[in-house]
């Protein structure tokens, strides 16, 4: 369709020519001189402007050249019927169907490039979205070629040109929007602002995740791949940590339309991120703070065994632990009580 409307305006440039060839015609007309029975124009009856040189369209039969008398009125036939050919195209009946045509372009090109655009951000597809705008450049075509019908035939033929130089800028714009959308995503860049607070609220909707420390995410292609670091309870077991890592990750795949291609998630245990550095080196290992406090444990009879002993390293710098024991069941609180702020001494 769009085709069409561009072709009625060729075909309008084309009359525009034909009128302005008119005088031209009649120059060659009035300039024409028969031809001698050797099909040779007496060259020097023509001045250096006007000189013409034709041949009979046989000219190996002599005798055909009586004939030739005839050809000025051949030549004016033809010209007079090439004008009334151009003039039919410039009837009001053959603008009032390009002016139709082109509209028409401009309304269904529009559609398809809002169908094709919507379905390009939905596949994530950086070549669905470059011809969805292409589509768009195209109603700009129509939209041009339907201007310049209406200015033409409203006596401002200047329209036709200055919407082409408004077309043409337009499809400029577009194809440096898309070549600089496809080096992005060639050169792994950053995800936009926008993404990137997607993903941090898509972490922090899962159930134990406190806080997202550092996000990272980068484009490649159609798909991002992001690196995470969430903070949770610096009181929970490794374990639970892992779980909520895990969940985070599957929870990154599966949403934001299958775009997330990989996904890293670190656990930071907050207010447990420290290294031990108000000890000696020797005295931050965590074997050997393990092996210390139940040793210590170990020599108060009335524990009967350590069931566990936990670590923390506190922001600050001091090192923590909590040690689980069994004591006789037969003992009443006061007396658990007891001993357990006699084997916290012993660990202090």
């Amino acid at each position: 369709l769009t085709g069409v409307g561009i072709g009625y305006s060729a075909l309008q440039s084309a009359i525009d020519m034909a009128t302005v060839s008119q005088p031209l015609f009649m120059s060659l007309n009035e300039a024409y001189t028969p031809l001698d029975i050797n099909g040779v124009v007496d060259l020097s009856a023509i001045d250096d402007n006007t000189r013409l040189q034709r041949l009979p369209s046989d000219v190996s039969s002599p005798s055909s050249s009586p004939s030739s008398p005839a050809a000025p009125a051949t030549v004016a036939g033809l010209q007079q019927q090439w004008t009334e050919w151009l003039q039919g195209l410039n009837s009001d009946a053959t603008k009032s169907a390009a002016l139709t045509v082109s509209g028409f372009s401009v309304i269904a090109k529009e559609i398809l490039f809002r169908y094709t655009l919507h379905a390009g951000k939905m596949a994530n597809s950086a070549a669905v979205v470059a011809n969805a705008w292409q589509h768009r450049s195209d109603v700009g075509v129509s939209a041009a070629v339907f201007a310049g019908l209406v200015g033409s035939n409203m006596g401002y033929p200047l329209l036709d040109p200055l919407a082409g130089i408004l077309v043409a800028g337009v499809i400029v714009r577009q194809a440096f929007v898309t070549g600089m959308d496809s080096l992005r995503d060639l050169s792994d860049v950053p995800a936009s602002d926008k993404e990137t607070e997607r993903l941090r609220q898509t972490c922090l909707a899962v159930k134990g995740i406190i806080s997202v420390q550092e996000l990272k995410a980068r484009r490649s292609g159609p798909f991002l791949f992001v690196e995470v670091t969430v903070g949770v309870l610096g009181t929970i077991s490794a374990s639970a940590a892992h779980r909520l890592a895990e969940l985070t990750r599957q929870e990154l795949l599966s949403k934001h339309d299958g775009r997330v291609a990989n996904a890293v998630v670190h656990v930071a245990p907050l207010g447990a991120t420290g290294l031990g550095e108000m000890y000696p080196l020797w005295a931050r290992d965590h074997d050997f703070i393990v092996d210390r406090v139940r040793s210590s444990i170990a020599t108060l009879a009335e524990v009967q065994s350590v069931s566990e002993v936990q670590v923390y390293y506190k922001d600050n710098g001091h090192i923590a632990v909590k040690v689980d024991i069994v004591l006789p069941s037969n003992l009443t609180i006061a007396q658990a009580h007891a001993i357990a702020v006699k084997a916290r001494r012993e660990i202090e």
